[in-house]
């Protein structure tokens, strides 16, 4: 009576394992819940716009364009059609652009989880109104989320905010560097720094983090 569901539990753990082992943008979660709802498109900036219209393209570990995403191949992709290049790894990720208040997110801020590793090994793009889209484990698809469920709100660690983000146009552009915002008469851009080593930013209030 009681195999089954111990069954389970190895099945999951050794699941977990192998995605840790492969890729720190792959991570397998439950999924209890369908997917939230998206934002309005009167309220979409260019790069949640974006990031939404890739919602249904299937996970595929190792994957940066509509033929399949992992979690930090889409977010990488959504920028790049933006004019911004991003690192391709979740952890390098991690350590570009501002550090954001995870309880003051804006649209296009970059939201990480600690999921299979200690560290950032997971990421998604927030939305507003407490959700998030993300190219979430292997057999799903891209897809919203609610930010205040309970596996995200004990895993979400910090989150970045690109300059770039915030544009007033939704054309792709050539990519380039992150770049910070300057006047359109400036002669050249300035280069975002990549901040070294990452500040821990503080998770939703009694979040629960994993310890030594």
């Amino acid at each position: 009576m009681h195999l089954l569901p111990r069954l389970a539990i190895v099945l999951l753990v050794l699941t977990l394992g192998a995605c840790a082992a492969r890729d720190t943008g792959t991570v397998s979660i439950p999924d209890p819940t369908p997917p939230a709802e998206a934002p309005a498109a009167t309220t979409l900036n260019p790069i949640v716009a974006t990031a939404l219209a890739q919602q249904g393209v299937p996970y595929q570990w190792g994957g940066s364009d509509p033929s399949g995403f992992d979690c930090s191949g889409l977010v990488q992709y959504v920028f790049a059609q933006h004019g911004v290049t991003l690192p391709r790894e979740t952890a390098d990720q991690y350590g570009v652009g501002q550090e954001a208040s995870v309880q003051e997110l804006q649209p296009g801020d970059l939201v990480f989880f600690q999921t299979v590793s200690r560290g950032p090994s997971h990421v998604g793009i927030a939305l507003g109104d407490n959700r998030f889209v993300h190219a979430p484990s292997e057999g799903g698809t891209v897809r919203v989320e609610q930010l205040s469920m309970i596996y995200w709100s004990r895993r979400v660690i910090g989150a970045r905010r690109i300059p770039t983000a915030v544009m007033t146009s939704a054309e792709p552009a050539t990519p380039s560097l992150v770049m910070a915002e300057t006047p359109a008469t400036s002669p050249a851009p300035v280069p975002v720094p990549v901040s070294r080593p990452v500040p821990r930013a503080r998770p939703f209030p009694g979040a629960l983090l994993p310890t030594d």
